[in-house]
């Protein structure tokens, strides 16, 4: 008799050395013993560098205004980083599997904007009488369904990802601005919200915060911890690779998708709570926060490579440098430069540290 159990074994560590391979195929800089290649710079530089740039960050920014280490700008850096970072983990699972998202920040108004309008009294749905956690359960789900969307048309349909998530991104903003009007919502929000997105657990730690938290503790285990992390990076090491080895890349593509809708529908419950209103125009550019803070997080946009733990700071860095230049009294067109710079010089050194993949797309 067939033992399946030994079969699912010996998979698992076909697959484990598939990953290996993917992960070690690089090129190495070719040079005399002891020297270090500019390769080899450029690599230290974008593992270690986010964390050596963080810290000289925090010091300058420390000695420009006291204000800035107290305990409450502390935790106020925590709770601008909740959003972004939540959305950033979500967007990194995509890029791992050589996608890219641009759809997140619509998928952020539409859940902030369902889930108030099934919730607040006085709307078209009122007569629903739908509870708080019922209403936020929904959004959830049309996150995922946009998801699901997005990774049938980029498997199914062969559509770039950039192009199919560029579609949903316009598209599902006019269901958006369609439902609304344009008008934002800004009372009757069921307290749930408000608690979800500016509460406090024993009055000092932000709810968002202990959200932002689990979501990464839940990933880190998802991506570290099982058979579908080590098929997300085997994708996008080497997706021809992958197939042959039986790795089911159109089901894990579709999943990718779908937590990243439905981590951004989480941030889009999470910001209407935090600002007591659903706006319409919630979320434009976030696609942009998320993209950088993975980027400057070192994971490669051609896929199978990234750290999850890093991907967190960069979107605390990000949310440092917001902070910092608002204590500066610094023009907020300034982070749109700074930001757009960021994505820039992280690109460039994933493009130069990945030659075999220049001609790769996203």
């Amino acid at each position: 008799m067939t033992d399946f159990r030994q079969m699912d074994t010996d998979r698992t560590q076909k697959h484990g050395r598939l990953l290996e391979t993917t992960e070690h195929t690089q090129p190495k800089e070719a040079g005399t013993p002891g020297r270090i290649g500019v390769r080899g710079v450029g690599k230290f530089v974008l593992s270690e560098g986010l964390l050596l740039t963080f810290i000289v960050l925090v010091v300058v920014f420390a000695f420009e205004n006291r204000q800035f280490l107290s305990a409450g700008n502390v935790i106020n850096i925590l709770r601008q980083t909740a959003e972004t970072g939540i959305g950033a983990a979500g967007q990194m699972l995509v890029v791992l599997a050589s996608g890219i998202d641009l759809s997140v920040g619509s998928v952020l108004a539409l859940s902030g904007v369902s889930s108030a309008i099934l919730a607040t009294e006085g709307t078209a749905f009122a007569s629903l009488g739908l509870p708080a956690g019922t209403a936020l359960l929904i959004a959830l789900v049309l996150g995922a369904l946009a998801g699901l969307i997005n990774g049938l048309t980029v498997t199914q349909l062969r559509v770039a990802p950039i192009i199919a998530t560029l579609a949903s991104m316009t598209f599902i903003r006019g269901i958006v601005y369609t439902w609304t009007n344009g008008i934002p919502i800004y009372s009757g929000l069921p307290a749930m919200y408000s608690w979800l997105g500016a509460g406090y657990i024993a009055g000092v730690i932000p709810v968002s915060v202990i959200i932002l938290i689990l979501t990464y503790v839940v990933l880190w285990l998802l991506l570290y911890k099982t058979i579908f992390g080590t098929y997300v990076y085997a994708i996008g090491g080497n997706s021809e690779a992958a197939r042959l080895s039986g790795i089911p890349i159109k089901s894990v593509t579709i999943l990718t998708f779908v937590l990243c809708s439905v981590l951004a529908a989480l941030a889009g419950i999470m910001v209407a709570g935090r600002v007591h209103s659903a706006q319409p125009l919630a979320g434009n550019g976030w696609e942009l926060d998320t993209i950088t803070a993975v980027a400057l997080g070192g994971v490669s946009l051609f896929g199978g490579r990234g750290n999850l733990l890093k991907v967190f700071l960069a979107s605390l860095m990000l949310a440092l440098l917001s902070n910092g230049f608002v204590l500066l009294g610094l023009s907020p067109y300034a982070q749109m430069i700074t930001k757009g710079l960021i994505l820039l010089v992280a690109v460039a050194f994933d493009v130069f540290l990945n030659p075999r993949k220049k001609s790769g797309s996203l």
